[in-house]
């Protein structure tokens, strides 16, 4: 492991530890910018309280637990699920650092069902490991599973207060929503959801996942935006213009998406975001992305 000094947009400071040398992207950007991905940390910045419970689903080394335990502070509590193993350990090692207590790790992923699934991890993106449908993954190992609903129900993860879900799982976030249905309907209003879109991960456990997706994110009755880090703003968009979007994602690389934003109803603390821009959603003018059970999406 590496130490660095992070700063967030802030000017916040603080130690974090990076993997060495095996991550050619969550870490590397962390050691060569002391940051990782400044908008949409910019973003949570805003909209956490003291207080405030964040839900960090795809926590990989912990950017965003970190950045949102030193946010909510000691009243507040972040809970972190990560499954695999070296990067959990990475979080919990700047959980210490950091001296919080307001930390619980999860070393599972989040699915619809308990149990266990197979997990394929990459070699050298430990933003891209991801859990397969399918037995007989070249590679593949077997990480614990666990649903947001039974957890909640069973009082180990404290939702109700939650002020931001971020889920990011690299194709199964499907498997997450499903898992969780119950469990959000209890959210509060003020709950902003950060969700990452990759319409052939999804589609690579189920060949009509995406649209499975879309009809999950309607039902939880939000306001949708999509993040555009190059041009720092965030833009109102429809389920289908996100329907058009993941067809026109046929044939393109598998790790192309969108990060969202389900937004409250009331969301006036988004609209210091919002700037005209030309939104741009065939694939061609995406960048690709690295991000999964290890925390957001790159952009690079």
């Amino acid at each position: 492991m590496t130490k660095v000094v992070a700063s967030l947009p802030d000017g916040t400071r603080f130690d974090f530890v990076v993997h060495s040398g095996i991550d050619q992207f969550i870490s590397q950007r962390i050691k060569n910018r002391g940051s990782w991905e400044p908008f949409e940390t910019g973003i949570m910045i805003s909209l956490l309280r003291p207080g405030d419970v964040f839900i960090d689903i795809g926590a990989n080394i912990g950017w965003y637990t970190v950045m949102s335990a030193l946010t909510v502070g000691r009243s507040g509590h972040v809970f972190a699920f990560e499954p695999a193993g070296d990067n959990a350990d990475l979080l919990e090692r700047n959980v210490a650092l950091n001296r919080l207590d307001n930390v619980k790790l999860f070393r599972c992923a989040l699915a619809e069902s308990t149990g266990a699934m197979q997990f394929v991890r990459s070699p050298t993106n430990m933003g891209d490991h991801r859990v397969v449908s399918s037995t007989g993954a070249v590679g593949a190992t077997t990480v614990a599973v666990d649903t947001l609903d039974r957890l909640v129900a069973c009082s180990e993860v404290e939702l109700a207060k939650a002020r931001i879900v971020k889920i990011d799982t690299q194709g199964a976030e499907l498997f997450v929503l499903k898992g969780a249905q119950n469990a959000f309907m209890g959210l509060r209003d003020e709950c902003a959801i950060f969700i990452e879109f990759s319409p052939n991960l999804l589609r690579m456990h189920d060949s009509v996942a995406s649209e499975s997706f879309l009809q999950m994110l309607g039902k939880l009755a939000r306001n949708i935006y999509v993040i555009n880090s190059r041009f720092r703003t965030v833009h109102p968009i429809s389920n289908d213009e996100l329907r058009g979007f993941a067809a026109s994602c046929s044939g393109a690389s598998e790790d192309v998406g969108l990060d969202l934003i389900l937004a409250p109803r009331d969301d006036s603390q988004l609209r210091r975001f919002r700037r005209p821009y030309q939104l741009l959603l065939k694939p061609r003018f995406l960048r690709r992305r690295a991000g999964g059970t290890a925390g957001r999406t790159a952009d690079r």
